[in-house]
């Protein structure tokens, strides 16, 4: 399963790569992961991603994830924090949005949507399938609401926050 988080990382610094720099978001330690994916897929030269990676991040634990009560992180207690990863992912999805936007390209909104559009013009195959395992999910504008308290809001903020200045690179 690590390998193939890895290889969406990998997808996901693609695209990063081609945000114009005024405005691409980096994130620490990113090369760790690109070599830890190179060593996981490209099996046929893993001396020389085993070597690159061993050279530049000699504590990381390739194929290990660690955990606490509080974090996961991918390369062992000496790797890259999830949290890193996911406010990096949320990071790179806002540029791209806003290099799309700026210009002209519509953006969907829907995140699981599987359809191209002219996909349903193709004769083969014959059926086509879309279905994905999700939750049900209902418009937020529709959810039940009461309002959080400020007390509440407050402990979550600060619990992020903690969560994120734990992490000294980010």
């Amino acid at each position: 399963m690590l390998d193939f988080l890895l290889v969406a990382i990998r997808g996901v610094l693609r695209a990063q790569a081609k945000i114009p720099e005024a405005i691409r978001p980096e994130m620490a330690d990113q090369q760790m992961l690109k070599h830890m994916r190179d060593v996981a897929e490209h099996f046929d030269v893993v001396p020389e991603a085993t070597k690159r990676l061993a050279n530049q991040f000699p504590t990381v634990n390739t194929g290990q994830v660690a955990w606490t009560t509080k974090e996961i992180w991918i390369g062992g207690l000496e790797g890259v924090p999830l949290s890193r990863v996911q406010s990096w992912l949320w990071r790179v999805h806002e540029a791209l949005v806003t290099c799309l936007a700026g210009v002209g390209i519509d953006v969907p909104d829907d995140l699981l949507a599987s359809y191209v559009e002219g996909d349903d013009a193709l004769k083969w195959p014959s059926e086509r399938l879309r279905f994905h395992w999700s939750l049900p999910t209902m418009d937020e504008r529709d959810w039940p609401r009461e309002p959080m308290p400020e007390a509440l809001q407050a402990l979550l903020a600060q619990r992020w926050a903690t969560q994120r200045t734990r992490d000294p690179k980010d």
